[in-house]
């Protein structure tokens, strides 16, 4: 399968640029594969396809490019921070990143949150690891950039991320780990 950027002057049309070069994501798609999940392509530009084929002979002549596909407009949110601590819980918040021309027409509807409890992490090793294991949700209707999360172990560090609900478009992709945050010593 390979993809190819379009010209960036016409969205509407999505020409392919005849002067663009050709990109193989994957030289290896079983014959019976129906679907394939593509990584690593920028977010808010088109992409146009093309599939070749192999047997015994060879490599076929390159298919005619697909129609474009946009990838998702919306950037994820940063990461979060803490803003206040107790012994049982946290507040966070986070914020559109600078780049996502999106966010000045507001379709976000909500947000989920996750945490991941980092149970090996120490915070003054001389180069502290993160092992992150499991993610679960803590809300998944938060309406705000900001959520307090409750019934959290003392002295316990985490990781939160987010991402949002986007109107008639559905979930972004989940922000990067926020930084570990630990809750505070009980009184």
């Amino acid at each position: 399968m390979l993809v190819g950027p379009t010209d960036h002057n016409d969205f509407s049309q999505a020409l392919v640029d005849p002067s663009a070069i050709w990109e193989v994501v994957s030289n290896a798609i079983d014959v019976d594969c129906f679907s394939f999940h593509v990584n690593g392509l920028t977010h808010g530009l088109p992409y146009r396809f093309r599939l070749r084929a192999r047997n015994a002979l060879g490599w076929s002549p390159d298919g005619e490019p697909s129609n474009a596909f946009f990838t998702h407009a919306f950037l994820p949110p940063t990461p979060p921070e803490a803003f206040s601590k107790t012994h049982h819980s946290l507040e966070i918040a986070w914020a559109d990143q600078a780049a996502d021309l999106n966010d000045m027409i507001d379709m976000k509807e909500y947000f989920e949150v996750q945490v991941c409890v980092l149970r090996k992490y120490c915070a003054h090793d001389a180069i502290p690891e993160i092992h992150i294991e499991t993610w679960d949700v803590v809300k998944d209707r938060c309406v705000e950039r900001k959520c307090v999360v409750s019934n959290l172990s003392a002295l316990t560090w985490y990781c939160f991320r987010v991402r949002s609900w986007i109107r008639y478009r559905g979930w972004t992709e989940f922000s990067d780990p926020s930084k570990p945050i630990q809750t505070l010593r009980r009184m």
